[in-house]
Parts: C-alpha cells; sequence; structure tokens
C-alpha cells in the first residue's frame, strides 16, 4: 500500500494528492473536509469513486515494475529504491519517452503564463502585476489577485523565481501575511512563491504548479473567498 502511494508520487507528481486519497480515503476527506466544511460528505462519496477506479490500474503498474525488475535482476525484493530507476526504464522501452528531451517544450515564461491563465479561469480570478513595485530584486514580481465577477481585491503574491546567491535553495510558498477577517474587516493576504529554477526538468514543471496552489489554498485567500461566497448564498 505505502509503496503504490510513491510509485505515484514519484511517477506522476501532479496526480500524488489523487492516488494518496485513493489509498487513504478517510485520512484524505477528514483533512479535507474539515478545510472545507460546506462540502461535507460529498468528499467521501468522490474517493470512494476515485478508489474503486484507479486503485486496480496502480496495481497493475506496480507489477510491472517488480516483473521489470525480476527480469533484470532475479528474485530480489522490490524496495522503495528501486521505484525511480524502473519507472524510467518502463518508459523508455514501453513510450519510447526521453525525459531530457521533454525540457525544450517546457520554458519557463510559458509555464508560468499557463498556470496563471489556468488558475484564473479555475477559480474565477483575475491576476494584475503590479508595474514598478517595491521589490528586494529585479527579477521579482508582484501581482494583485482579484475576484473576477465582483472585482473584489482578495490578496497580492510575489513571484521570485530564479536562483542568485544566497537566496533559498528549494520551491516554496511563504505566507507573508495571512488572509482572515477581524471584527469584519478583510485582512488582505500576503504570500511569496520562491523558487530557483529555469524548469530545465518535467518534475519541475509539475512541482511549481504544485506550489503556485499553496499560493491560494495554504495561506487561505482562496478557501476563505470560496467559503465565504458560498455561505451568503445558502
Amino acid at each position: 500500500m505505502e509503496i503504490v502511494v510513491r510509485i505515484y508520487e514519484k511517477k506522476a507528481g501532479c496526480f500524488s494528492v489523487v492516488l494518496e486519497c485513493v489509498l487513504t480515503p478517510v485520512d484524505a476527506a477528514t483533512t479535507f473536509a474539515l478545510r472545507i466544511p460546506t462540502i461535507g460528505i460529498g468528499v467521501f462519496e468522490f474517493l470512494e469513486e476515485l478508489s474503486a477506479s484507479l486503485a486496480d490500474l496502480a496495481t497493475r503498474e506496480l507489477s510491472m515494475l517488480k516483473d521489470l525488475k525480476k527480469k533484470e535482476e532475479g528474485d530480489f525484493p522490490f524496495g522503495i529504491e528501486d521505484l525511480l530507476y524502473y519507472v524510467k526504464r518502463i518508459e523508455e522501452q514501453q513510450f519510447n519517452l526521453d525525459v531530457g528531451a521533454l525540457k525544450q517544450y517546457f520554458p519557463f515564461n510559458l509555464v508560468m503564463s499557463g498556470i496563471l491563465k489556468i488558475c484564473q479561469d479555475l477559480f474565477g480570478l483575475r491576476f494584475e502585476e503590479i508595474a514598478d513595485a517595491e521589490v528586494w530584486h529585479s527579477d521579482v514580481h508582484l501581482y494583485s489577485v482579484y475576484d473576477l465577477s465582483s472585482s473584489e481585491l482578495l490578496g497580492y503574491f510575489y513571484l521570485d523565481m530564479f536562483s542568485r546567491e544566497g537566496k533559498y535553495g528549494h520551491t516554496c510558498v511563504v505566507a507573508l501575511q495571512n488572509g482572515s477577517f477581524v471584527n469584519g474587516a478583510r485582512k488582505i493576504l500576503v504570500a511569496l512563491l520562491t523558487s530557483h529554477t529555469a524548469l530545465s526538468r518535467f518534475s519541475e514543471v509539475v512541482n511549481l504548479f504544485h506550489e503556485f496552489g499553496h499560493v491560494f489554498v495554504f495561506p487561505l485567500c482562496l478557501v476563505s473567498h470560496v467559503c465565504w461566497k458560498r455561505d451568503k448564498t445558502t
């Protein structure tokens, strides 16, 4: 069970959360329901449907990896240390996939503009870059976040995406100011997405997409916005 989770986490990072939910439905649904209580029991039903449709596929893919290892190494147990190697071997043998060659299709500017557009379309938001904003480095950009329908200002986020000497070396999101309601007044979210990559690998594209989601979900900008709007209409 644990191995199946890690296979999908390593093989297709963009689906890791889905498959973690499949294999641990109670924990995942409980966490989701606590964060967005208005969704209710539908979360459990949704995860049960995912489990039924994807668990067999996960088992088959794990068996495929085990069979390849047995063919190449003999009767040795399949461990977590084998995952990355044999996932790559399967991709090369069955799909003729050269992971290194993929990077030419994911230049940074194209990927970043695509992520921004997807999030705006999906969540009903509008991003506006603030020209001549006061920032700590010329590579840093500041954006404002508006509700698309009401034009209400929801927050701000900084993008600090390129490596430089002395900079923190991992991709992550930091809440510089958490979004909240205090005595009926909104405290505006300010978040920072920092990275150090020019997207040389597809896995880095997936990771960037994942981290950008935290700009809204982790610091409570989008979650507070969505739940607040839904509560007003019920």
